[in-house]
C-alpha cells in the first residue's frame, strides 16, 4: 500500500512553512517494504510542491516534478501552503500500490507581531 506521512501529523503550521511528506510503499501493517520500488505521481492542492525525489543515485527527473520513483520503497516530498489559512491536500498515486491522501492544516502567522513580542521579551531581561 502507498502511505503518506507528515513530520507532524497533528497540529497546524504557518501558511508559508515547509512541510516534509514521507512517501512510502508499505506492507498492510505499515512497515516500509524496502525491497520494492514504483513510480509515484503527486498532486498538491492548496499549496505548492517545492521538491520531490528519493535517494536514488541516478534519478531521471527533476526535483520539482510531481513524478518520481521510490528508492528502497521511499521518497520525500516538500510542500508549502499557498500563504492562506486552509488545508493543503497532497494526493499520491502508484500504479501497483494504490492511492494515498494527506491533509495538512496551514494557519497564517503574523510574523510582525511575533517579532515585536520577541523584542519586548528581550527588553524585559
Amino acid at each position: 500500500m502507498l502511505v503518506l506521512r507528515s513530520e507532524d501529523d497533528a497540529g497546524s503550521r504557518g501558511a508559508e512553512d515547509l512541510r516534509f511528506i514521507w512517501v512510502e510503499l508499505a506492507y498492510a501493517g505499515g512497515t516500509v517494504n524496502t525491497s520494492v520500488d514504483d513510480e509515484v505521481i503527486l498532486h498538491v492542492s492548496g499549496g505548492h510542491l517545492e521538491g520531490f525525489g528519493s535517494a536514488a543515485p541516478a534519478p531521471t527527473g527533476s526535483l520539482v516534478d510531481g513524478v518520481h520513483d521510490t528508492y528502497y520503497g521511499r521518497a520525500l516530498a516538500v510542500v508549502r501552503a499557498d500563504g492562506t489559512d486552509g488545508v493543503v491536500t497532497v494526493t499520491a498515486r502508484s500504479e501497483r500500490y494504490g492511492d494515498a491522501i494527506i491533509e495538512l492544516i496551514s494557519t497564517v502567522v503574523n510574523r510582525t507581531d511575533h517579532k515585536a513580542t520577541h523584542e519586548n521579551s528581550l527588553d524585559a531581561e
